[in-house]
């Protein structure tokens, strides 16, 4: 029985959230994940490229695959599948709804029809249901195709709101802070023709249980600071407006550096934008982490307790802007998996950017907020124009600076200019946070908040945005691009004549990243000085929350053709070394030169909002350093930083693709009596190395010594140095030191190069 008109006529896929007093109409809505990884051998070849799922129910087509549920998948996301939101009108009769349903492949264009799940019953699901409540939003997640496994399921906590596609997606930027909610009808409602549409300010103050520990909560001050997180991807540690002998002007940063802590030894937890990230928002360690490449983010649906999660849960405000690659669910078209997925994570507002070009490699695909912003402003194709197709991996844009040839290889440059500066990404970051934590602010002063504001830059491609002013840079260290590592086609390795070795421009390509960390610091139009990059997001900053701890960092390094290589995903300081600085009204401005890793920033950001880390998490706070009584003795032993997986292929005579095996590492280094040195282990050999140490593709460590000495140092020995290879007889003390970081490695690495570290 259908009493209520609303719930018959609403023909909208993502509504119909009346719950009746006198009749049984209800909504459910349900979202399908399936990870194919462990699917039974041979019932599927390679990637399937139509997915369904086929149910009892009519909406998942009553068991006729004709009218089934499509799932998708991405690069990024493969192998796991998953379907948009799929609403249902229900009638239960029992305390519970039965949903029973399998997963077909479509393979009808092969003329072999559909592909059903034949090695197992129908799967089902019991979803509890109390006659006159909303049946809610629920996650089914499966493991694999014909296989027989329990399905999870889970009821998803979206605050009894349901958002719109255009909430979701032009909210921000659109209609300002305003968003697009369906309310959930009351019962006085059901008899009204159609369901309420309200335009209303976001909701800031919602209650929300706690689901952390409980038990002897910490003592939470009177007031606790607000938390300001700014993120550069792809920022070298040695580029930060503080080392001379580099000469990049950034005045913002600088003050910054200037007023707080600056962290001499930063270090990445993994040289690769995806690890990187997920591992701070774990506050785990690389090896310790689920998303160990970079298509693998962070599966909300694993319940991973992340660091916002826990500020949430402790009564903070969480936002973000930016670039975050913790989910893939930006690609969502409807905006319902962002919302999932996002609020999983641990963020109440959000505002997210992919990267810089990944929407104009796929043509007619999802945008994410920056790429509608363009189409708003009539500005994407433009934009697309500059960008091509990097994102497979080619030219930026059809000039000849490295036209038909590999991008990374050339040094990252596109010589079109990009749009007119106030429309570029990064600048469409700053405002958009700014926007957002003045809402936020003006909504409800008194609770606190944290912010974390992710800039796309100076991460490439690297556009000139206007007439390029030459910097006075150094020169690339060991900056040889006399060969390059191809592979035949039965995998053996073997060195060439670098191909695009002409189209080189290593200076070009480092002014190019001077120019855009100086547009993220404090950005110029022409001769006319602007406020407008960091240094306006702090202003805005010091007028709402003058005792807001606001901290510095990147996600990772680049090499800019140190050791005759770009890009990052090698374990030398250009990759893994990182600037970070955590500065606030309350925090002795001093240098420390102890090793962190970026994990412990979460672990700090906890510690001075007085609120407990989730069991899982690990690092060490870095409070000690802040305070004001003066540098303290902080406990991490060795930074860890690591990357298993780079896997390489090439394709043999049939045009098959065959595995060449992987570059993978991993690293620890200590202050050991007063020098720094690091451990690298390569189970494959080093790459990247450069002439840091010798090519070869068998195991091989390297205890590296990092202690700089200044300019002088680093022109004679470069960052780092190789102490075994050195000295073939150096002291034992040497190798008992190599031993003891060695400990530190992850297990699989460690078994490989402990044995190479013992002496006869």
């Amino acid at each position: 029985m259908l009493p209520n008109k609303a719930c018959e006529d609403s023909k909208e896929t993502y509504i119909c959230p009346c719950v009746l007093a006198r009749g049984t109409c209800s909504t459910i809505s349900l979202f399908f994940h399936i990870d194919i990884a462990r699917s039974t051998p041979g019932e599927h070849s390679g990637v399937p490229r139509h997915l369904h799922v086929v149910g009892s129910h009519e909406r998942l087509g009553a068991w006729d695959p004709e009218h089934a549920i499509r799932l998708t998948t991405s690069e990024r996301a493969y192998p796991v599948w998953r379907s948009q939101q799929i609403d249902l009108r229900c009638e239960p009769e029992e305390s519970f709804l039965l949903l029973k349903y399998k997963y077909v492949l479509d393979r009808r264009e092969l003329q072999q029809g559909f592909l059903w799940e034949e090695n197992i019953p129908d799967r089902e699901v019991r979803i509890p249901w109390t006659p006159g409540a909303d049946l809610g939003v629920w996650l089914i997640r499966d493991t694999a195709f014909n296989n027989q496994g329990p399905s999870t399921l889970r009821k998803l906590d979206l605050n009894s709101v349901r958002v719109s596609a255009i909430g979701v997606r032009f909210a921000m930027h659109k209609i300002g802070l305003l968003a697009l909610i369906f309310r959930p009808l009351a019962a006085d409602d059901c008899d009204l023709s159609g369901l309420h549409l309200l335009q209303q300010r976001l909701d800031l103050t919602t209650t929300r249980s706690t689901s952390a520990a409980t038990s002897d909560p910490p003592t939470t001050p009177p007031r606790r600071p607000n938390l300001l997180l700014i993120v550069l991807d792809q920022w070298r540690w040695d580029w930060d407006g503080q080392h001379d002998d580099v000469g990049v002007a950034l005045p913002t940063i600088q003050a910054l550096g200037n007023s707080g802590v600056r962290f001499t030894r930063a270090y990445t937890p993994s040289p690769l934008c995806v690890p990187a990230r997920t591992a701070m928002a774990a506050v785990r360690e690389y090896k310790e982490t689920a998303a160990r490449r970079l298509r693998e983010t962070l599966d909300p649906g694993h319940h991973v307790a992340t660091f916002m999660s826990v500020l949430r849960d402790a009564g903070y405000t969480t936002m973000l802007v930016g670039k975050d690659h913790l989910s893939d669910a930006v690609e969502d078209l409807s905006g319902a998996g962002q919302a999932i997925d996002m609020q999983a994570l641990g963020f109440d507002w959000y505002i997210r950017a992919k990267d810089k070009y990944s929407f104009c490699s796929e043509t007619g695909g999802p945008l994410d907020a920056y790429g509608a912003y363009l189409q708003e402003m009539k500005l994407l194709s433009q934009q697309c124009a500059v960008y091509g197709d990097f994102a497979r991996g080619s030219s930026c844009n059809a000039t000849q600076v490295c036209d038909s040839t590999s991008f990374k290889e050339c040094g990252f440059r596109c010589s079109v200019n990009a749009l007119d500066q106030k429309h570029s990404v990064d600048r469409w970051v700053r405002r958009e946070a700014e926007r957002l934590l003045k809402t936020v602010h003006e909504k409800n002063p008194e609770k606190p908040w944290f912010l974390q504001v992710n800039f796309l830059g100076p991460h490439p491609p690297l556009v000139a945005e206007d007439t390029l002013h030459p910097q006075s840079l150094p020169a690339a260290i060991d900056a040889h691009f006399d060969q390059t590592l191809v592979f035949d086609l039965d995998g053996t390795p073997r060195y060439e004549p670098h191909p695009y070795k002409d189209a080189l421009n290593v200076t070009e390509t480092r002014q190019l990243y001077a120019q855009h960390l100086i547009r993220i610091d404090k950005e110029s139009l022409g001769e006319r000085q602007m406020m407008v990059g960091i240094g306006a997001l702090l202003t805005t900053l010091h007028d709402l929350a003058p005792d807001a701890v606001v901290v510095v960092t990147g996600d990772h390094g680049e090499h800019l053709g140190d050791h005759g290589h770009f890009a990052k995903a090698s374990p030398w300081e250009p990759s893994i070394h990182v600037p970070l600085i955590i500065a606030g009204a309350t925090i002795a401005p001093h240098v420390e030169e102890h090793p962190v890793s970026l994990i412990d920033v979460p672990r700090t950001l906890l510690d001075l909002a007085a609120v407990r880390p989730a069991p899982s998490m690990q690092g060490y706070s870095l409070a000690p350093a802040l305070e004001r009584n003066g540098k303290a003795l902080l406990q991490r032993p060795a930074v860890m930083s690591g990357l298993n997986y780079l896997e390489e292929f090439t394709l043999d005579a049939a045009g098959s693709p065959i595995s060449l095996g992987r570059k993978h590492f991993d690293s620890a280094a200590a202050l050991l009596e007063g020098s720094f040195l690091k451990l690298v282990c390569c189970p494959s050999g080093c790459r990247k190395q450069g002439r840091l140490v010798p090519d070869q593709f068998s195991p091989q460590v390297a205890l590296m010594n990092v202690t700089s000495s200044g300019p002088e140092f680093v022109a004679r020995m470069g960052f780092e140095y190789d102490l075994l290879s050195a000295a073939k007889k150096s002291p034992p003390a040497i190798w008992a030191a190599a031993r003891w970081l060695a400990h530190f490695l992850g297990d699989e690495f460690r078994e490989v190069c402990l044995p190479l570290l013992q002496r006869s």
